[in-house]
């Protein structure tokens, strides 16, 4: 911005030499310019704050306490709360929650765990092996990508829509560009909170090269279970897992490789966004996610063959994507999740985040809901009610086809 004013003072002085537009196309290809410096605006000034919170001792409290909830019953009242927020505000939001929360990047925590570990078993706090380590440096957000499940009928997204009782949502999941490892096979139950009963999601992980057999219904628990058990075996330091856990695993497989049979669901929709997750390691008091870049787009081509036909589980890279088959989502996503005792409330932080003026809440949105009511119009009998909110107007234009006269 400084160099823009700059060079558009000087043409204004010197009108037979302008070179605004020159200098600012050079800036932008420099690689300074082009480079994502979130690790070093976010991420470092994150964990600066959390130096200074003492997050590593709650941290550290935090694993106590969480195993000692597994012995008893405890009381918290869980709220989730959906935000968008303008891309103008995306940065200001960043850092508000980062003096707060710290950033929560899964490979970092990971390693910070095996020096802590390391440091643990030395007795004397130094981690032999991992002198002069330095954590690596990382982007403050992560691709994520999300199929979703449903059929030709869209069975669970009208259910999910009318918030009919134990609608589900399916989706497989993975993290980054491409699923060239684990894929979570994830289920969201949706339960009304007067019931007394809360909404759930539950997930098992596949390798890639299995979704496939099992979306057709060949990989079944018994295979898989037989390939968890060699797994384990190979990997002597990995923790088996215990009978209770192998039974949990398998009435979610069978459950949700029974629905996929029982009402034909097939991959129809994708999701794919950045995702900066903030939380202190060990404690779900208070998480927040922000979710950029939001883009949803149709997995079986227009005209094409399906992926069910191709025997894929996700759409071919190489086919093009038409205009009617994406949609662009102009907001970021923030979600705010607290899980706090009884009678407590919530922390003055997070009250002035949400009465700062960056937030508009939207009450219970959904990005599979969004992406199915705007590029299946045909199918979809009913749509969100946050879909007639002006700020998404040029997006939808943008996505409609020309014969619903819609279209830009």
């Amino acid at each position: 911005m400084a160099c823009y004013k700059i060079l558009k003072k000087h043409d204004k002085l010197c009108p037979h030499t302008v070179c605004c537009r020159y200098y600012l196309e050079r800036l932008h290809q420099l690689p300074w310019i082009r480079a994502d410096h979130s690790s070093v605006f976010v991420v470092q000034m994150s964990d600066l704050f959390e130096l200074l919170r003492g997050d590593r001792t709650r941290k550290a409290n935090g694993k106590k306490k969480k195993a000692s909830e597994r012995d008893g019953a405890q009381d918290f009242v869980r709220t989730t709360r959906k935000y968008w927020v303008s891309p103008e505000d995306v940065s200001g939001v960043k850092q508000n929650i980062a003096q707060h929360l710290p950033v929560f990047l899964v490979e970092r925590e990971r390693v910070k765990g095996l020096v802590e570990a390391a440091a643990g078993e030395s007795g004397d706090g130094v981690a032999p092996g991992f002198a002069g380590l330095t954590l690596p440096s990382h982007a403050d957000s992560q691709m994520t990508n999300s199929v979703y499940l449903d059929n030709v009928h869209l069975e669970l997204y009208h259910a999910r829509l009318k918030k009919a009782p134990r609608a589900i949502a399916i989706r497989l999941r993975w993290y980054g560009p491409a699923p060239t490892g684990s894929v979570y096979v994830e289920r969201k139950t949706h339960r009304e909170s007067w019931t007394g009963e809360e909404s759930v999601k539950e997930r098992f992980a596949l390798p890639a090269a299995y979704i496939v057999p099992y979306l057709q219904c060949k990989h079944t628990w018994e295979k898989e279970e037989s390939r968890l058990r060699a797994q384990h075996a190979k990997n002597d330091r990995e923790r088996p897992t215990s009978g209770a856990e192998l039974k949990k695993i398998k009435t979610l497989f069978t459950e949700v490789q029974r629905a996929i049979e029982s009402k034909q669901l097939q991959p129809t929709l994708r999701t794919v966004y950045m995702r900066t997750a903030f939380q202190v390691p060990y404690d779900a008091s208070v998480r927040c996610s922000l979710d950029t870049s939001l883009a949803m787009l149709v997995e079986n081509p227009a005209g094409g063959p399906s992926c069910t036909a191709l025997e894929r589980w996700y759409r071919d890279p190489s086919v093009p994507l038409h205009r009617t088959e994406v949609t662009r989502f102009p907001h970021a996503v923030l979600e705010i999740k607290l899980a706090l005792g009884e009678g407590v409330a919530a922390p003055d932080w997070v009250n002035e985040l949400v009465a700062s003026g960056a937030l508009t809440e939207v009450h219970k949105f959904s990005k599979f809901m969004h992406g199915c009511a705007v590029l299946f119009p045909d199918t979809a009998q009913e749509v969100p009610y946050w879909v007639d909110d002006v700020s998404l107007r040029d997006s939808l234009q943008h996505s409609a086809s020309v014969e619903t006269g819609a279209a830009r």
